[in-house]
């Protein structure tokens, strides 16, 4: 492994025999794709990703100047839960929970080392293999539910007419973006998003009930409604972080500057709004308001993309 610390621009250009670049780039598509399967230990993602780790480490990743700040805060905060777990460490559930946690931070700074390099074409596959494992998140519930309802394989058949069409449909659905690189294409997809979330809390509980009263109680039926309830708007915005580092990109040597800053806000984002919601919007105004101000919020930041600030870029 070369573990040069070195500082620059990230690179689009690949540095390695055509051969390894091909290899890469086809492990960071099965990265992003194997994501979606995490429900067995060790899952698939896991696997692949020190598979991945092994074969880039063999052939060429560069630590950067750059990434010692990142390198620096996963070590400190993973330091800090580790010293503070260790009273309870004898509980399997906590110690499971800190090894996972500096998994998460290894695999944060190998993924940040990967695409610093061949940085336009490797966030392309990782992206391709993030919509597949949307794919087989889709899929699975579907499968799961025919299987517990005692069907095998020629039942789902019957249960999804349009099996086939369904992967296709969830690719050429990332697609559009691709056709239409502008602004109103994401203003579009929130609002839909929106209208979706504003619908959420009047037909949550007949959904449920219906749910409960077909599978009957327990992880199944949970799994059932968190799909129906969530699996659109969810889906829809999950789109946007890529879509705004392609917005946000101007030049292939920037690529990796700008989706490092595009998640970093989101992870900042995810934070502030799980303890804000958790400890303050909850306890005052219930999870229905806040689902409908939520979808209030999303339509206006889609309105805000519908305005043409740039008419060039409109």
């Amino acid at each position: 492994m070369t573990y040069t610390a070195a500082a620059g621009e990230f690179t689009s250009r690949p540095i390695a025999p055509p051969g390894v670049v091909a290899l890469q780039r086809a492990l960071v598509w099965l990265v992003g794709a194997s994501g979606a399967i995490v429900f067995i230990e060790p899952s698939p993602y896991e696997i692949v990703t020190l598979a991945s780790a092994a074969v880039f480490i063999a052939t060429g990743l560069r630590l950067r100047l750059v990434f010692l700040p990142l390198l620096l805060l996963l070590f400190l905060v993973n330091l800090g839960y580790t010293l503070s777990a260790i009273p309870l460490l004898d509980d399997s559930k906590i110690a499971n929970w800190i090894a996972t946690s500096w998994y998460m931070a290894f695999t944060a700074m190998f993924l940040a080392m990967v695409i610093s390099e061949d940085a336009e074409a490797r966030l392309d596959m990782l992206r391709r293999g993030l919509v597949m494992g949307g794919a087989i998140a889709v899929a699975l519930p579907a499968f799961t539910y025919v299987r517990l309802r005692g069907r095998n394989l020629a039942g789902l058949a019957v249960t999804l007419p349009d099996r086939k069409t369904l992967t296709p449909r969830l690719v050429a659905g990332s697609a559009i973006f691709d056709r239409h690189p502008t602004t109103r294409t994401i203003g579009t997809m929130i609002l839909i998003a929106a209208a979706y979330m504003a619908l959420v809390p009047a037909t949550a509980d007949t959904v449920m009930a219906d749910i409960l009263d077909t599978v009957g109680d327990g992880p199944t039926a949970t799994l059932m409604a968190s799909t129906a309830l969530l699996l659109v708007p969810l889906t829809l915005l999950g789109t946007f972080s890529p879509i705004a580092v392609s917005l946000l990109t101007r030049s292939a040597g920037e690529a990796g500057r700008v989706a490092g800053l595009v998640y970093g806000v989101s992870t900042i984002g995810n934070v502030v709004g799980t303890l804000v919601t958790t400890f303050a919007l909850i306890p005052t105004i219930g999870s229905r308001a806040i689902t409908y101000y939520f979808a209030v919020a999303l339509a206006g930041c889609a309105g805000i993309l519908f305005i043409p600030f740039d008419k060039k870029a409109s």
